[in-house]
């Protein structure tokens, strides 16, 4: 949950690179995002001696992470078309 709440709220610019810029953030997000979609299932949960969970759970699960990842979005567009952008002030 803190992968999507880093995905979500990383701003870009004016302040930071954007994320397409900043490979080692993008790269760490997509690592990151896989290893939460794949350890579940197969040969990895095995080799790392994972304990199995039911099918419905796992499908829980990702509903649960996809409602999470949604509902942030969500909830950061509402607050930036309320709030607006902050934008840097020149010099």
């Amino acid at each position: 949950m803190e992968t999507v709440t880093l995905a979500v709220n990383y701003t870009g610019h004016p302040f930071m690179e954007s994320l397409i810029e900043n490979k080692p953030m993008l790269i760490s997000l997509i690592v990151a995002v896989l290893g939460i979609v794949i350890l579940p299932f197969g040969s990895f949960a095995d080799a790392l001696q994972l304990v199995h969970l039911d099918y419905d759970l796992r499908i829980m699960f990702f509903k649960v992470l996809a409602f999470d990842f949604i509902a942030s979005f969500l909830i950061d567009r509402v607050l930036v078309f309320i709030f607006g952008r902050v934008k840097q002030k020149s010099l």
